[in-house]
């Protein structure tokens, strides 16, 4: 069993109920794949009748034996309202995948700097809560990336890949605080 906490929209919990949830865990941000990253939830008949349970809300995974880490995604369509209520949550990279900029610009300067950039650029509108993480070793000197306007997610991966640093979203959920991704 997992227990699935629901958010409203300035990332803060407002519900939560506890159903089996078949997922698995992968390191990759490619919003193409199942299992680690996508999953449909039966969810039970009373929180189906919650108003708090909507498209679009983000949620919190939380397996009761540990098995796998803390997974969040974004509930999204398919949708199916007849008993059993199923919907499908999809990984933090959907929710990233869905930003694009308005003009296109370039950025330059460290890596960590145009990191900050492409992250900034995600929340610029409306906050995704996505935030800068632990830091490893990285590329030294000066970077310079293209930012069209495409989804940010791809750009975060492309620079990423080409500059050799591997790239781990990880939710982070502390009582009475919003979830922020890292």
């Amino acid at each position: 069993m997992s227990r699935v906490r629901v958010f409203d929209l300035r990332n803060r919990a407002i519900g939560e109920f506890m159903t089996n949830v078949t997922r698995g865990y992968s390191l990759s941000g490619s919003i193409m794949l199942q299992g680690g990253l996508s999953s449909t939830v039966i969810i039970p008949t009373d929180a189906a009748q919650k108003d708090w349970l909507q498209l679009g809300r983000v949620v919190y995974i939380e397996d009761e034996e540990d098995l796998v880490p803390p997974w969040a995604g974004i509930i999204d369509t398919p949708w199916k309202a007849l008993a059993p209520v199923t919907a499908a949550i999809y990984n933090a990279e959907y929710i990233f995948n869905t930003r694009s900029p308005d003009t296109e610009t370039t950025s330059k300067g460290s890596f960590k700097t145009v990191l900050t950039k492409l992250i900034g650029l995600v929340n610029l509108y409306d906050d995704c809560f996505l935030r800068l993480g632990t830091l490893g070793a990285l590329p030294s000197g000066q970077r310079e990336l293209k930012i069209t306007q495409t989804p940010l997610w791809g750009h975060i991966n492309y620079f990423g890949k080409r500059e050799g640093v591997e790239f781990l979203i990880r939710p982070l959920y502390a009582e009475k605080k919003p979830l922020f991704f890292y």
